[in-house]
Order: structure tokens, then C-alpha cells, then sequence
């Protein structure tokens, strides 16, 4: 069982995060059905779920870090599940506010940041590579669901799909019972115990992966994660670690703003300059389609490359990407450079964070983070709404998020590690 489990971790990540996918990919398709069955406005459906379910991504944060994923992945699950059945039964638009936002709160629980934790904490060394494989396989439910909920909602109605796609995520419950927090809870040690405390990943040629797993820190938390800061630069070295944390806050802010203000405003912006909406929707799927790509390439060769480096690898890209798509509106390679930044970007915060401090609050950190990340997507919309309304177009709005992306790329380089290979293992 003990190497059967993180494999089954694995299959179990790459099913949560592919069923959240399917989820939220094809709410635009339910989006119109719904509206015009209950008569609310897009603002409401969009906000309301939101606001509701983001106190409990730090709730799977705190829970994963005392219990690990098994209670928050099947309550979540099984939230989910009920809600869809009541949306599917329901006519009152005020039970269908109140069940949707139930729906997104087991969405939340089940697949907002838990995958990415079990991943983080069960490998060590190969943290990058697994985390950007399973991102990218899992991003096939965004390909695929979408055209599928179309066609069963032009034959079915939305009510049946809906249900379906509700009780999709009740297939993770029979796993879930054999998840545990981390290797160490099932005496055993992270990456399948192939790599030991002093091997790399491809032997002993390279010191990269070094960094990462300190026996005498990793799986305790922050405040060993801080002391780690102060033995490796001195008496106030501590204060590197609490501005490392406050750069990759700002940072993930900053970028994930850009990244979903983006998303949103991108086809709205090619219409507006005479873009037929057919090629303006191309250039978005394109986005989309590449994430996986970048998920993947950063997030492997983050166990190579020190992973702040990736990261600001992934933030220029992203910013780069966005100030070519101002510049030539016809051509793909803006949307295609600015996807693969976009993918780095997510596959590579939570590498980061548990690279600089440990496993042992890890669900706690990443949940402030995830919460963070929500509204920092709400207010990139509302920005570039507001600059459309005060100038007439978006372009002095992208310009500006290009340009701070890059700054953030900067800043990336300077939140330095504490030396853990320095450190005493005792």
C-alpha cells in the first residue's frame, strides 16, 4: 500500500481538479439557460457564489493541514452532489441563489486547493513535475466538457446535464478514504522514497533540488521555515523570510489580477476593434489551450532551476504576452505566449510557497493565498471595466498590467531562500 498510495494520490488530484475544471468551463454554457429560467442578472451569479465559497478555501487550507485532504474532499463532494440535485429540481430563483452558491463551495472544498496540497506535501524533490503533469492532464475536462454540456443541453434541457456534471465529484469519495496528509503519516517518505535526503533528481550532479527538503524543518512549518531564514543569513534573517512571503502575496495578487482581467476583457476588446467575434473567441481559446503547456514545461524544469527563477520566468512570459497582444491584435502569438505564462503562474505559487516553507502550514498559507487570488480575479475585471468606461477602450488598462507584470517579474528574483543546505539537520 505504501507505494500504491501516492500513486493513487495522484489519480485522485488529477480527478478532483479535471471534475472542478468540467465545473467551471462549462458555466458559461449554463449561463444562459439558467438566467433566462430564473431571471437574475450575470453580476449576481457571478459574485454571489463567489463571496460565499471563499472563506472555505481557507478552510480546506486549516482542515488539510490538522486532517489532511479526506474530510474536506468527500463533505465537499457530497455538498456538491446535493446542491446540483436541488438546483435541477428547484423554480424559485432565490433557492437556486442559495443551492448554486452551495455548489461552489463544494467546488471549493473538493478541488479548490486540496489537489495541489496533496501533491505538494506527498512529493518533495519532484514537487514541480508532478504538480505541472497533473495541471496540464486534468486541464483536458476544459476541452472537452464544454462542447459535450452544449449538446446535451440542446437535447436534454439544462436541468439533466446539470445534474450529471453535480454528481460527477461524488466518484472521489471511495478514494478519498484511502488519502493521508503526507508520507510521513504512513511511515514512509516523500517521491516514492527514491530520493533520499542528499541525492538530487538525477543523482549527484546538481545541488538544485538541495533546497528543498531539510529533515530539519520541512514538515513542521512556518516558524522553522523563518528560523531556517535566520540561521542562513544571520540574526535578522528572519526578515528575508517574512519579506519573501509578502513579495509572493503582492505578486500573486498583481499577476492573477492581470491573468483574469485578461480572460474576461480579451474577446470584448478584439470586437471592439472590428474583430469578428468567431476569430476574437479563437484567440481565447488559444489562451486557454496553451496553459497546460506552461503548467507543465515550468513546473518540470522548477525541479531544475531554482522555482523562483520559474516564476519570474512565467510572470515575464505572461507580461510580455500581454503587451504583444496591445500591439497586434490579428495574430495568435500574443494570446499563445500570454496562456503559457499564465500556466506557469499557476502551477508554480504553491511550488514556491512550499519550496520557501515547509509542508507544515502549508494548507493554511495556500488557502489565505487562494482567497487572495479570488478577489485579486474580481478586481483585474472591475479595473479594466473602469478604465473602458473612463478612456473607451482597454488598451491603457493592459499596457498598465503588462507593465507591472514585468515588475513583479523582477521582484521574483529578489525573494531570496533561506541556504538550507547549510543548515544543521539537528
Amino acid at each position: 500500500m505504501k507505494i500504491l498510495r501516492p500513486i493513487l494520490i495522484v489519480f485522485t488530484a488529477i480527478l478532483a481538479l479535471a471534475i472542478l475544471n468540467m465545473q467551471t468551463s462549462t458555466s458559461g454554457v449554463f449561463f444562459g439557460p439558467l438566467l433566462d429560467e430564473f431571471g437574475l442578472s450575470r453580476q449576481t451569479m457571478v459574485s454571489v457564489p463567489l463571496f460565499v465559497s471563499l472563506p472555505f478555501l481557507l478552510v480546506a487550507g486549516i482542515v488539510y493541514d490538522w486532517r489532511g485532504g479526506r474530510l474536506v474532499i468527500i463533505v465537499g463532494s457530497i455538498v456538491a452532489a446535493l446542491a446540483s440535485f436541488g438546483i435541477s429540481r428547484t423554480n424559485s430563483p432565490s433557492q437556486f441563489m442559495v443551492l448554486y452558491s452551495f455548489f461552489s463551495v463544494g467546488g471549493a472544498l473538493f478541488g479548490g486547493i486540496v489537489p495541489l496540497l496533496m501533491l505538494a506535501n506527498w512529493f518533495v524533490r519532484l514537487r514541480g513535475i508532478f504538480i505541472g503533469v497533473v495541471i496540464s492532464v486534468a486541464s483536458i475536462g476544459t476541452v472537452v466538457a464544454p462542447p459535450l454540456a452544449a449538446n446535451l443541453i440542446s437535447n436534454l434541457g439544462w436541468r439533466i446535464p446539470y445534474l450529471i456534471l453535480g454528481f460527477l465529484p461524488l466518484v472521489l469519495v471511495p478514494l478519498a478514504l484511502i488519502i493521508k496528509r503526507r508520507p510521513e503519516d504512513d511511515d514512509s517518505v516523500p517521491d516514492f522514497g527514491i530520493i533520499s535526503d542528499r541525492a538530487t533528481l538525477l543523482g549527484q550532479w546538481s545541488p538544485l533540488a538541495a533546497r528543498r527538503y531539510h529533515p530539519a524543518y520541512d514538515a513542521q512549518g512556518l516558524m522553522l521555515g523563518l528560523k531556517a531564514y535566520s540561521l542562513s543569513f544571520g540574526k535578522n534573517g528572519a526578515m528575508l523570510g517574512i519579506l519573501a512571503g509578502f513579495l509572493l502575496v503582492a505578486i500573486t495578487f498583481i499577476a492573477y489580477a492581470s491573468k483574469v482581467g485578461m480572460s474576461t476583457h480579451l474577446v470584448p476588446h478584439l470586437v471592439g476593434y472590428g474583430v469578428r467575434v468567431a476569430v476574437a473567441a479563437r484567440s481565447l481559446a488559444a489562451m486557454t489551450m496553451i496553459v497546460p503547456a506552461g503548467a507543465l514545461v515550468l513546473g518540470v524544469l522548477s525541479d531544475f532551476i531554482h522555482s523562483r527563477i520559474c516564476l519570474a520566468a512565467s510572470l515575464a512570459i505572461l507580461g510580455v504576452g500581454i503587451l504583444m497582444f496591445v500591439a497586434d491584435l490579428h495574430s495568435l502569438a500574443p494570446p499563445l505566449v500570454m496562456g503559457f505564462g499564465q500556466g506557469g503562474l499557476i502551477c508554480l505559487v504553491t511550488v514556491v510557497l512550499a519550496d520557501y516553507f515547509g509542508r507544515g502550514v502549508l494548507g493554511t498559507l495556500r488557502g489565505i493565498l487562494g482567497m487572495l487570488v479570488a478577489i485579486a480575479g474580481l478586481i483585474g475585471g472591475l479595473f479594466l471595466g473602469y478604465v473602458f468606461d473612463a478612456t473607451g477602450g482597454y488598451s491603457t488598462g493592459f499596457v498598465g498590467m503588462g507593465r507591472v507584470v514585468l515588475l513583479c517579474a523582477a521582484l521574483a528574483i529578489f525573494m531570496w531562500p533561506p541556504r538550507y543546505e547549510k543548515l544543521p539537520t539537528s
